[in-house]
């Protein structure tokens, strides 16, 4: 049996070992005109044939190439030609032969080969009803000519040699049954060419014909200049990192951010302002472009297939480039001046509000750009409105439009109301917490020092009354000690949770620590011209103060009663201010605001006449007690000022 197992593995062997000589004589067979429909569908683009005609002439050293067309037949022929340094016959064999191209960056002069592929004719096959195709090409000692017909086909070449020499360059002819007008058509490749090819080192002349008179034809050139180096609006670098080689040219003002290869454009879909970032940056108003022979491409030339050779390309522009580029126009920033060099204030300023919404890095120039618009006086930069927030502790905006304001009585500058979006999300994201809105309340002045009638002995007492009542929680604070939160005993506690029962006592004891603040003053307000007495604003709430206004009528009426009953006085007054639910401690309930209110009329009770609160009174204990003690006192105090003070 084993005998047997040998023997018919021996016979195994040698039939496979039979097929694999028969399968090395024949070789491996491939589909041609297959193989070739499969190449050209990585194409992305049926008319970017022409850039890759483009790039092959400027490989070829060529310093002019043409296009033109002629219709013949019903057909159109397309035209194109370059006085570059031609083909040799083997060269020229192997154009036609897919996937091979002889190209070397030293056989020719000091610019980078971008064919390596042998793209061209694959292009071209892809055409749609491309039928014909003729390239003549001499080294200005042979000329040689190729002839076929549809290339997606494979139709059969014919190669032979051209007795008559020609001057050096190529010329190739491609027929098609064009289905759209030689126009329309020479219209497209000229849009191709400026768009993937203007800044190759040669002149690219386009024919186009007449929209009317297709007899009638206009030489178009494409000649764009990849550096600009006497413009301040624009920045060119050359940088090397890990033995890769970039040039970078980047500016303000419409545009992308694009990749190329020996000048030509290969993509746009790359972010490369922050490629290297996990968060991507989204600026606007800036154009980059980055060119290197060490980029790596697929066979369809449309995407990078090393892409993380931008991670270091993307921190040199953004920590090396870009402030510099800032640094360099904000210098023409004021007075307008760089409108004349063709940026617009608004691209520029749209670009400075997009990197201080991405970049936290206050040292970088775009910091100190002055594009925040104020109401009075110059615009100012986020650096400088961060010196303001710091010291002050607010950023005022406006919130509406008003004639004959003072507005430089407000202790910092008043930002207008309408900034551009972008602007407006930085203010918010950097001031959210202290954004504040000036409008028509907001527009009444308390007198400067030394400005405005001098304060009376009767209001200065007054003013003494206002507020809540000291001793919420027995005497002073003690020394250290942040609130009163901190400052309470565990009996008060216990006590006051029995008098505030609509409400948990986290949220009333913040409350609390929120009026402790507070600063209550009284003033002779002025309106908003600065000079006439104010007498529509019973108070201004600005930044933790309230200060009651002495030629309102019913503050002047308060001050009066405060002579005979200071406490009830200074309790309504509190009461007052506290109700302007909009602008006074916005984010308090009702409830809470009645009950601090019932502690503060708790404690002055004693000082008007009324039942004092007694915290170690015997029924304390008592939860009901406790909350019929609260409810009478505070239906005392919901009376009028001046019912409460007569029946005192």
């Amino acid at each position: 049996m084993a005998k047997k197992t040998q023997k018919a593995e021996a016979e195994a062997r040698q039939e496979l070992e039979k097929a694999l000589r028969e399968k090395t004589q024949e070789g491996i067979q491939v589909n041609k005109k297959q193989n070739t429909i499969n190449m050209c569908s990585q194409m992305p683009n049926v008319d970017l044939w022409i850039k890759e005609i483009a790039a092959n002439a400027s490989d070829a050293g060529a310093s002019r190439f043409w296009v033109y067309s002629k219709e013949k037949d019903g057909k159109l022929i397309v035209i194109c030609e370059d006085n570059g340094h031609g083909m040799t016959k083997q060269v020229f064999s192997d154009h036609f032969t897919v996937y091979r191209s002889r190209k070397r960056p030293d056989s020719l002069d000091d610019r980078k080969v971008h064919g390596t592929h042998g793209l061209g004719k694959l292009t071209v096959a892809k055409i749609p009803g491309q039928v014909g195709y003729k390239m003549i090409t001499s080294t200005g000692e042979s000329t040689w000519v190729a002839t076929t017909g549809s290339l997606i086909k494979c139709d059969p070449i014919k190669l032979e040699k051209q007795e008559e020499v020609l001057p050096q360059g190529t010329r190739l002819e491609v027929t098609i049954e064009n289905s759209v007008t030689r126009y329309r058509y020479m219209q497209r490749l000229h849009d191709i060419l400026n768009e993937y090819a203007r800044f190759l080192r040669m002149d690219i002349n386009v024919q186009l014909p007449s929209d009317g008179d297709e007899s009638e034809a206009l030489m178009v050139t494409i000649n764009d200049r990849w550096m600009h180096p006497l413009d301040p609006g624009i920045l060119t670098s050359q940088f090397t990192y890990g033995g890769n080689h970039f040039d970078i040219v980047m500016g303000i003002g419409p545009g992308s951010q694009e990749i190329y290869q020996s000048r030509i454009l290969i993509t746009r879909e790359y972010n490369l302002i922050s490629y290297d970032l996990t968060k991507p940056w989204e600026i606007s108003n800036l154009w980059i472009r980055v060119d290197s022979p060490d980029f790596r491409l697929p066979f369809g030339r449309h995407r990078l297939m090393n892409e993380k050779i931008l991670d270091p390309v993307s921190e040199h522009i953004r920590n090396e480039l870009l402030p510099k580029l800032i640094q360099q126009i904000s210098s023409f920033y004021p007075g307008n001046l760089i409108k004349e060099f063709g940026i617009s204030t608004k691209d520029f300023e749209q670009h400075i509000f997009s990197l201080l919404f991405h970049d936290g890095n206050t040292n970088h120039p775009w910091f100190d750009v002055p594009v925040f618009k104020a109401v009075v006086g110059d615009p100012l930069s986020l650096n400088q409105l961060l010196h303001i927030y710091e010291e002050k502790q607010m950023i005022l905006i406006e919130d509406g439009e008003f004639d004959g304001v003072d507005f430089t009585r407000f202790e910092v500058p008043v930002l207008i109301k309408d900034q551009p979006d972008m602007a407006m999300k930085v203010i918010k994201d950097c001031f959210s917490e202290r954004l504040i809105k000036i409008g028509a309340n907001d527009l009444v002045f308390e007198p400067r020092k030394g400005e405005g009638p001098e304060l009376p002995e009767e209001a200065l007492q007054f003013q003494k009354t206002l507020g809540m009542k000291d001793g919420v929680f027995g005497p002073e604070l003690s020394p250290g000690t942040r609130n009163f939160t901190e400052h309470m005993t565990g009996g008060q506690y216990k006590n006051l949770q029995g008098l505030l029962p609509s409400r948990t006592m986290d949220e009333s004891m913040q409350a609390i620590d929120d009026l402790q603040e507070m600063v209550w003053r009284v003033n002779y307000l002025m309106d908003r011209d600065g000079e006439t007495p104010c007498k529509t604003h019973m108070f201004i709430y600005r930044k933790g103060k309230i200060v009651l206004n002495l030629y309102h009528p019913e503050v002047q009426h308060l001050m009066e009663l405060s002579k005979q009953a200071p406490a009830l006085a200074g309790h309504w007054a509190t009461a007052l201010c506290l109700s302007d639910k909009r602008n006074v401690l916005p984010h308090l309930s009702d409830d809470v605001r009645e009950d601090l209110l019932t502690i503060d009329a708790m404690l002055r009770a004693g000082e008007m006449g009324v039942d004092n609160l007694d915290l170690e009174h015997e029924d304390m204990d008592d939860p009901d007690f406790r909350a019929y003690h609260g409810r009478r006192i505070r239906r005392r105090f919901r009376n009028d000022p001046d019912d409460l003070f007569s029946k005192n």
